[in-house]
């Protein structure tokens, strides 16, 4: 038990020397304002609250998460294929297909993946 306290005033003797040092050092620099804002590259961080954005990019987006997500559903029946008998694995590798083919076709239909509108 004397162990664990020696340990616990330990890490606290050195959380606080660490803490004394990044003061001291900290201090020491008096930074510009413009150091002190956050950097974004390309645009104002701070600016109207309403930006608008492509609805296009945002279908596309959503798309690609839709289809991402659906590809990593499937990584996990590639890894237990082992466990399914052949046809019942080819059972569910085939509805999943076809999902995702329906899928793609009804958003090539409904035109979201055409970026002029």
């Amino acid at each position: 038990m004397l162990i664990v306290i020696i340990y616990f005033l330990i890490i606290v003797l050195i959380m606080m020397v660490i803490m004394f040092l990044n003061m001291i050092i900290s201090l020491a620099k008096n930074p510009h304002s413009s150091k002190k804002i956050s950097y974004e590259c390309g645009f104002d961080p701070v600016s109207k609250a309403f930006i608008p954005f492509s609805m296009p990019f945002y279908l596309m987006m959503l798309m690609f998460l839709v289809f991402d997500l659906e590809i990593v559903l499937i990584i996990p029946l590639i890894v237990y294929l082992k466990y399914f008998n052949f046809q019942m694995a080819m059972t569910i590798f085939l509805v999943f297909i076809v999902l995702m083919l329906v899928s793609l076709l009804y958003e090539y239909n409904m035109k979201f993946m055409n970026w002029l509108f």
